[in-house]
């Protein structure tokens, strides 16, 4: 496990982690980033305020992308069931596909015997 010293908004903080230490730095760099980003944005408002803002629009975040990870999820089975279903039908068409080519031949060898005067072969 990781300790790892960060700082947020000038205060310094050491948290316990499996994640890597540049991992952790980048997140705290970004968070911090967000919490200067509105509390330049008003002059008046709180550390505290900002952050709870800020987690309000990360929670926001979070619960669109796995909105939208459960969506795309969705569509990927669709999408899979559709192949599927697809691959089915081909195999099906193929094997139609082969029974007239044979019929086809069939009716050829039928139809230069006929020309020809003589009894076609059976093929069983």
């Amino acid at each position: 496990m990781n300790r790892i010293k960060i700082v947020l908004s000038g205060k310094e903080y050491t948290i316990q982690t499996d994640e890597s230490v540049t991992y952790v730095k980048q997140l705290a760099e970004a968070l911090d980033a967000k919490i200067d980003e509105y509390m330049s944005q008003n002059d008046s408002i709180s550390v505290t305020s900002a952050c709870m803002l800020v987690s309000l629009g990360l929670m926001d975040d979070c619960i669109k992308a796995s909105s939208d990870k459960d969506n795309m999820r969705k569509q990927i089975i669709e999408s899979i069931e559709e192949a599927t279903k697809c691959r089915t039908e081909i195999v099906g068409l193929k094997k139609q596909v082969e029974a007239l080519q044979q019929e086809n031949e069939m009716l050829s060898v039928k139809l230069m015997a006929a020309g020809s005067g003589e009894k076609p072969e059976r093929n069983s």
